[in-house]
């Protein structure tokens, strides 16, 4: 008789309807976001949640939401290294070990 493999748990929450529901540290693991920016996200109104205790929930439609209202990293932008005052060879010191702060 072949082995079957164990299925391990969901780490995301079922909701009675039906739909996936997620914590801010799982939201903020997903995005790459820090928890506090996703507290922040919340509190502005910009990201949708539910409060449920102390701890906060979102829908996967809240989170998508929320990631598609995020601004799009633009060529050209201050981000651009190409566009910086100043060349990172300019930070390195001159006898070209690391530099001690």
């Amino acid at each position: 008789m072949p082995s079957q493999k164990k299925t391990q748990p969901s780490s995301m929450i079922s909701h009675p309807l039906g739909t996936e529901i997620y914590t801010t540290a799982q939201v903020a693991q997903a995005l790459h976001l820090s928890v506090r920016t996703i507290l922040r996200a919340i509190k502005s109104g910009k990201l949708t949640a539910r409060r449920a205790g102390k701890q906060f929930l979102m829908t996967r439609d809240a989170v998508a939401a929320y990631w598609e209202g995020m601004p799009l990293a633009a060529e050209g932008s201050a981000a651009d290294t190409a566009q910086l005052p100043i060349r990172w060879d300019d930070l390195a010191p001159e006898d070209g070990g690391p530099r001690r702060w």
